[in-house]
């Protein structure tokens, strides 16, 4: 608790809303009878979970305007400040550092010079494996094209953004935190991409291992989880 929050007391330097004090009984409480496994924020992508909204934002900023690339001007995205003194306020990717492959900046751009960015055993948008760090493309858009705004009292992963175009236009667009909170069936929908690529099966054993945990519930023990995730 200390190393991930900075107190074994529960005392915070910052907190996105209420106090700064932790009830850290809150932590046990009612443990073993109240679950929050579907309160989860998934990570659908590999990086950091503050970088998938910023790609979503792109995305459909890109697809509900048509928006071409090669026509932007700037864009000027807007995060939390703490988002952007990760991995940590002694070492932090500040937005004012030079971007780079794996900065939000290179992230913003990726999506938006590609139409989206690669999901593992999904879709695939522009270079993957080793030529995903060779975009010039994205890395020259994310240098030249990207500005991070480090706001206070602003919410966590809810990037807003706008893409200015070289004819003057201005697109708006915000990404609320909420939106990145699934059910199940909104889970299975974000993995459906993935299933023809699913190791234990393809799309058929996606779907019957999607069916078998709408059973959980029902199930004495993991036994069957456990076996249906082994390989032959």
């Amino acid at each position: 608790l200390n190393a991930f929050i900075g107190s074994h007391t529960g005392k915070l330097s910052y907190a996105f809303e209420g106090p700064l004090q932790a009830d850290l009984g809150k932590i046990t409480a009612d443990l073993g009878q109240r679950f929050e496994l579907m309160n989860l924020m998934y990570r659908m992508y590999n990086n950091a979970g503050y970088n998938h909204a910023p790609i979503n934002l792109m995305v459909e900023m890109r697809e509900q305007y048509d928006i071409d690339p090669d026509d932007v001007e700037e864009v000027i995205l807007t995060i939390n400040y703490i988002e952007t003194m990760y991995p940590s306020p002694a070492f932090p990717n500040a937005p004012t550092n030079p971007p780079r492959v794996g900065s939000t900046h290179w992230y913003v751009a990726h999506a938006l010079v590609n139409g989206g960015f690669p999901q593992v055993g999904g879709s695939t948008f522009g270079p993957t494996g080793a030529d995903l760090q060779a975009d010039e493309k994205a890395k020259e858009f994310a240098l030249t094209k990207v500005t991070i705004n480090a706001a206070h009292d602003f919410p966590m992963f809810s990037p807003s953004a706008v893409i200015r175009m070289k004819d003057g236009r201005n697109f708006t667009g915000e990404y609320p935190y909420q939106r990145l909170l699934w059910d199940y069936d909104g889970l299975v929908e974000r993995l459906r991409d993935s299933g023809p690529n699913y190791p234990l099966g393809g799309q058929a054993g996606m779907d019957a291992f999607i069916d078998l945990c709408r059973t959980v519930d029902e199930m004495p023990n993991v036994d069957a989880l456990i076996k249906a995730t082994l390989s032959a």
